[in-house]
């Protein structure tokens, strides 16, 4: 039996236009009234998951910034916060420079911007975070970093990831969380093991749990869940992984998918 759901906020939970359905916030509290415990797992920083947590009426654990940072949204504690040491973090930037990448870090609820251009403007609107022009990253760093992310055409993005693999190894963790993200987070920082570390503290079972996600930052946690869903629209290695396949986020497949295994009776094979 469900007693834990584990699922993605953008593209995966929210619509197109990164909002959530009446539909998808019925069936999140229907099935927490049930108590079956639910977790945002995203790729956003705590400032910009909180309040679609609001939204849901989630007031326990979640985890942020692909796994850097994870607390307890009710009573405030942080359970993890990693960083890349200043060093690391500025080799990161260095990288987004030599690609002619738009990118930014963040420090608190405020991200650092490399680039005036349509980019910066397209995140504000996205998850109402404040941006501030910060010029060169590598020389603005100057502290702990627990997030870079670089933003640019998809086909840019994937050649840069396979670069950004082999040369970062061992220094940061490197993921695309959307077709235009390349992602930076401290190493440990992926989804998988920032929920398998939560799991030990609050015991959860992964045969137990349910995880959605859409892409590759997402295959860690849908392969550490006993029953893992890629939604319709993620990337094809991230359905390759999956257990399940769920209708996409343009239609609820989401809450879809626990309407049928969670809250309707029968047996969950």
């Amino acid at each position: 039996m469900i007693q834990t759901i584990i699922t993605d906020c953008d593209d995966t939970l929210l619509r197109e236009d990164g909002t959530l359905s009446a539909y998808t916030v019925n069936v999140i509290n229907r099935v927490q009234a049930k108590g079956v415990r639910v977790i945002l797992a995203s790729g956003r920083a705590r400032a910009s998951l909180l309040p679609i947590m609001k939204a849901l009426g989630l007031t326990g654990p979640y985890i942020a910034c692909n796994g850097s940072f994870t607390a307890d949204a009710g009573t405030g504690e942080v359970f993890e916060a990693l960083y890349l040491p200043v060093d690391d973090a500025k080799r990161c930037a260095r990288f987004y420079e030599d690609n002619d990448m738009y990118a930014q870090f963040y420090i608190g609820d405020l991200f650092f911007y490399n680039k005036k251009n349509a980019y910066n403007r397209y995140y504000t609107r996205g998850t109402g975070l404040k941006g501030v022009y910060a010029g060169e990253l590598s020389a603005a760093i100057n502290e702990p970093i627990a997030k870079l992310l670089g933003i640019d055409e998809p086909n840019k993005i994937t050649q840069a990831y396979h670069q950004a693999v082999v040369c970062l190894s061992g220094i940061a963790s490197v993921v695309i969380s959307r077709s235009n993200f390349l992602e930076m987070e401290p190493v440990g920082a992926t989804k998988g093991e920032a929920l398998a570390r939560l799991a030990r503290r609050l015991g959860i079972d992964p045969q137990t749990t349910i995880a959605f996600g859409d892409g590759i930052n997402d295959m860690t946690m849908i392969q550490w869940a006993g029953y893992g869903v890629a939604v319709e629209n993620a990337r094809e290695e991230v359905r390759a992984c999956a257990r399940y396949i769920c209708p996409p986020n343009t239609q609820d497949g989401v809450a879809r998918m626990i309407e049928e295994l969670v809250l309707k009776e029968g047996t969950h094979d």
